[in-house]
């Protein structure tokens, strides 16, 4: 809902996760020491000449800046690629859905675990548990009776008073051509259930248990006017359960009723956007941690950071098996059968209308001292036009610009929009020669 009459006003929920992105960013680039990321480190910074800011409906943007592409430890990145993962995901779950034939089914594997174990002990524990899951005659075989065609497994990080806990959330994609029988499903669940535990147990964990949050399974089918209807099997003790998928980590399937959405946006949503998420009760997501280091200063919370940031890079947080892409891919023509690394998903340039451009140096110091500044800038170039979005980002760095003048800052340091035709058609032409020289390198 928007809070004023102009057209061009964001809606003020996406806008502020917008500035509270980009101020985290900038306070993680401050905290890294001299063997971080080059590439993280400089995420958001100018490439070295003029940056363009560009307008599609709906998803302003900037071109001609540096992106890291690390989805588990940049929040601007970490959006960025999960809403690209959500969109692709959401397209698959509609498409395959649609044949009545067809459905698709969600499976949760968690753990348990103490303060004692690393992260390190935990993510190879996990690896090594989904490996079992997916191997042998057991996985064979199961998965023919189930009728699974194939699945999408993402994975989610919390931390909390009994330490590092990943859980793995799989969308079993199934084709139904007879009657498949509630048992089957079950018995395939609790197969890679046991499968999954006895790794664990072999890993130094202790043994999950099924009837207490170690595995979760339902059905997601739509229900006419209703929405999502169904529950197909909760292997679980009650929804409010401590140790429940639903109430630890906060998630929720899709409720009914979310007007404007599919099914499958909805689920994709709850599936891959672990960014817009938070922990329950002693639970938290990381970027809760390094927002409570950054509030608090919290000498604990900076060293769960530090772990974090040195184990888990390397991790895919969205896996689709093999062969179940191209599949779907061949039902529709909006999902790519290729899909691109979380490098290409940042680095890709949308269609769009350059609105204007802005000094490097001056558009580096803002980055610097106003992160929440720019993060105004892209949300205002997503407005419904571009003579829309022209008005509100001049009014955005009007409003900076005024705050500069208060403080008496160098006049080099205002953030001005050039809009000069024939400059931004000279910039516009080189970056697509850059783009050229890319593709064929």
């Amino acid at each position: 809902m928007r809070t004023t009459d102009d057209p061009t006003a964001p809606t003020p929920e996406p806008a502020a996760r917008r500035r509270s992105r980009y101020k985290t960013r900038a306070a993680i680039q401050q905290l890294m020491d001299e063997h971080g990321s080059q590439r993280r480190r400089f995420c958001g910074h100018t490439t070295g000449g003029s940056v363009q800011v560009r307008h599609t409906p709906g998803a302003g943007g900037l071109r001609g800046v540096q992106r890291c592409g690390s989805v588990w430890l940049c929040p601007t990145c970490a959006a960025t690629i999960g809403q690209h993962r959500a969109d692709e995901l959401s397209k698959a779950l509609d498409t395959w859905r649609a044949d009545p034939s067809h459905d698709v089914v969600m499976l949760t594997l968690t753990m348990r675990h103490h303060q004692g174990h690393t992260l390190a002990q935990v993510r190879d524990a996990y690896r090594s548990a989904w490996r079992a899951v997916t191997s042998g005659r057991a996985w064979t075989r199961t998965r023919e009776a189930a009728g699974v065609v194939g699945y999408t497994r993402s994975t989610e990080l919390t931390v909390g008073a009994n330490g590092w806990h990943l859980h793995a959330h799989v969308l079993l994609f199934l084709d139904r051509p007879h009657a498949l029988t509630r048992l089957a499903v079950e018995a395939f669940a609790m197969s890679a259930f046991d499968r999954w535990a006895a790794k664990l147990v072999a890993a130094g964990l202790p043994r999950p248990i099924a009837s207490s949050g170690g595995l979760d399974l339902r059905a997601i089918r739509e229900g006419g006017a209703d929405g999502l209807a169904t529950y197909l099997v909760k292997m679980a003790a009650a929804a409010d359960d401590a140790t429940g998928w639903v109430e630890e980590d906060s998630h929720r399937l899709p409720r009914a009723g979310e007007p404007g959405r599919t099914a499958g946006q909805q689920l994709a949503t709850e599936a891959v956007r672990a960014d817009l998420k938070a922990g329950r009760r002693e639970n938290r997501t990381m970027w809760q941690v390094i927002s409570d280091y950054l509030a608090h200063g919290e000498v604990s919370d900076r060293d769960i950071w530090r772990e974090y940031e040195a184990i888990i890079p390397g991790t895919q947080m969205l896996v689709w098996s093999r062969g179940l892409r191209a599949a779907i891919a061949a039902l529709t023509e909006d999902l790519p059968a290729a899909e691109l690394t979380d490098q290409q998903v940042v680095d890709r340039d949308r269609e769009g209308t350059t609105l204007g451009m802005l000094d490097a140096t001056a558009y580096g110091h803002a980055l610097r001292v106003a992160p929440d500044v720019i993060a105004d800038v892209v949300t205002a170039a997503g407005a419904a036009t571009p003579a829309e979005a022209l008005v509100g980002v001049q009014a955005v760095l009007a409003r900076y610009n005024e705050r500069l003048d208060a403080e008496a800052a160098p006049q080099y340091l205002r953030l001005h929009l050039d809009t000069d035709p024939a400059r931004i058609h000279r910039l516009d032409e080189g970056f697509r020669r850059l783009e050229r020289e890319h593709a064929t390198t």
